[in-house]
């Protein structure tokens, strides 16, 4: 080989370092550019910016809820079922009544069936089952217990007047007895004192005197004047007092009573919700 042939490999290497040499520009034209996109400008509708308010989930729950009262209340018959809870509940108090003036017992489990009777009649003829409805059925279903309740009292106050009536009766003819056998003053002191709780040591000869003014008057009673019927009518009326009853009535209500009243009372709620 001859110092001045060339072969191709070595044309290739001069030709790579003189590209290499060459200057190449400015230093910032050989930085990383990096192009962003512009961003692209969005349109929006006015129906996109006006979006109606979402109902939080309790609200749409309320409203679905009146909706439900709405369409039961339309399709039902409310008068109708008031009305059926209202005869329900009388004929079930009259009942207890009766239940009681032939037992001569109190059977308080009649109130919690008068609950599910009012419940039923309701439900029944009245189709609605709503809170409003079951607040009504409570009512009714009071009512007729505590009116059951004040029958039955006032019945066994009567019996208890035409018992004290015959006591009363009793004891008087007892008395008029007695007083007309006594003859001598002492033993018409120990009467008086008996009978009016005096003591004898403090009855007078006026007191003695005014009582021997009575004797006919017993001695009529003796003979019929008035009849017992009479003597126990007026016994028994000035005994019957407004008060009397008031307060016999209220000595009735008793725990016993009020729990089985609050059993009756949700029977009824229980049974007219559904």
């Amino acid at each position: 080989m001859t110092p001045n042939s060339v072969t191709p490999f070595s044309q290739n290497f001069r030709a790579q370092s003189a590209l290499n040499a060459a200057p190449s520009g400015p230093a910032e034209n050989r930085r990383l550019r990096i192009h962003r996109a512009e961003p692209t400008p969005t349109t929006t509708s006015p129906e996109a910016e006006t979006v109606p308010p979402v109902a939080p989930p309790y609200a749409q729950l309320s409203a679905a809820n009146k909706q439900l009262t709405k369409v039961s209340m339309s399709r039902g018959k409310p008068a109708m079922g008031i009305m059926a809870g209202v005869a329900a509940g009388a004929l079930a108090a009259f009942a207890w009544y009766l239940l009681t003036l032939a037992t001569g017992y109190e059977i308080r489990i009649v109130s919690w069936l008068i609950g599910v009777a009012v419940g039923l009649g309701m439900r029944k003829f009245g189709c609605p089952t709503t809170h409003k409805y079951g607040s009504i059925a409570v009512l009714i279903t009071a009512l007729a217990i505590i009116g059951g309740q004040y029958f039955v009292i006032q019945r066994f106050v009567d019996g208890s007047l035409d018992g004290l009536a015959e006591n009363a009766y009793v004891e008087h003819t007892a008395f008029a007895r007695k007083a007309l056998n006594a003859s001598s003053d002492q033993e018409i002191s120990n009467l008086f004192a008996h009978h009016y709780g005096k003591n004898e040591f403090f009855v007078t000869k006026e007191e003695i005197q005014d009582f021997r003014a009575t004797l006919p008057e017993l001695q009529d009673f003796l003979n019929g004047k008035p009849s017992k019927a009479e003597f126990i009518k007026t016994v028994r009326s000035r005994a019957d007092t407004l008060s009397y009853r008031w307060s016999v009535f209220q000595r009735s209500r008793s725990l016993g009573f009020l729990m089985w009243l609050v059993f009756g009372i949700l029977a009824a709620y229980r049974v007219a919700t559904g």
